[in-house]
């Protein structure tokens, strides 16, 4: 018996705190470092995951493109990628067409529509596992 494909769609309340959010950084068309948060991002959580996770994953001397969101602008961010031979690449305002996370955004939220889920942790399974290429 085959399964019915059932689309993942949700509302979002605005008001509710601590609600998962997505960091992730594409290199040639892959998505290759992500970070799951359950809390807003801010400049400070920001910060971490540059540290954390994508200096570590970075090859040499990248060119890390980044959008004008607030949370990118935190004083020592620049610096921090700068200090391991990195540059950043501001894109203009409003230009969501010029930077390629969104297209991989774009693309994950497309493929989202196909899962089939049984809990509340199997889309961050899916999603995890769509977007390693596993």
């Amino acid at each position: 018996m085959r399964q019915k494909i059932l689309p993942v769609w949700g509302q979002y309340n605005w008001q509710l705190k601590n609600q998962p959010n997505v960091i992730g950084a594409v290199h040639h068309n892959q998505l290759f470092t992500v970070g799951l948060f359950d809390c807003k991002i801010n400049s400070d959580v920001f910060h971490f995951w540059i540290e954390r996770f994508l200096i570590p994953e970075l090859p040499k001397n990248i060119v890390v493109i980044m959008d004008n969101a607030t949370f990118h602008k935190r004083s020592g961010t620049q610096e921090l990628l700068e200090n391991y031979g990195h540059q950043i690449l501001w894109l203009p305002p409003y230009s969501p067409d010029l930077n390629p996370i969104e297209k991989m955004w774009a693309w994950v939220k497309r493929k989202r529509k196909e899962w089939i889920v049984d809990s509340i942790d199997q889309p961050f399974q899916l999603f995890f596992h769509l977007c390693m290429g596993n």
